[in-house]
């Protein structure tokens, strides 16, 4: 495909907030290869969320999938007068139950990364991961973001 493609580095994702006329901006870096605010490179963690089929089984985070952002960009088709706006991640997938577990009442995800092209409106809001065994094992904190902790348990 001959078209071109601009990266960008920011990704604003509206999360409901209590009153339903109100939102919270979630600001979503990813840097790339570039420093963030000339400290150290910035991929920030993401929920993604995954299309239902009939053999899915249903879990703890409620359809989705946590995910690091590697790539943010827009691929423009002139001919068909088009824009898509994409996101390269890399999934991570459940280590264990599903199901918050453990004395720590989180769940668990890590390796493999498996490597995506998205669509934005896929990208539900950040993550937030504590790092267990970095680039191998983490825990989904859920308690940070009360939207994020309500739906996952409640599945409102």
């Amino acid at each position: 495909m001959d078209a071109p493609l601009e990266a960008f580095n920011t990704l604003q994702v509206p999360i409901p907030t209590f009153n339903d006329d109100r939102y919270l901006l979630h600001q979503i870096r990813c840097t790339g290869p570039n420093l963030f605010r000339k400290q150290e490179k910035r991929n920030d963690w993401v929920f993604i969320r995954r299309r239902k089929s009939a053999t899915q089984v249903q879990g703890g985070l409620n359809g989705r999938v946590p995910a690091k952002l590697n790539t943010l960009f827009k691929l423009r088709d002139f001919p068909a007068n088009t824009c898509y706006r994409l996101a390269h991640v890399s999934l991570l997938t459940i280590v264990g139950s599903p199901m918050p577990d453990g004395s720590e009442g989180m769940i668990w995800v890590g390796k493999p990364m498996k490597s995506h092209v998205i669509r934005l409106v896929d990208i539900e809001g950040m993550a937030y991961l504590v790092i267990v065994n970095p680039e191998e094992l983490y825990l989904v904190n859920n308690r940070i973001d009360v939207h994020t902790w309500n739906d996952i348990h409640d599945g409102n």
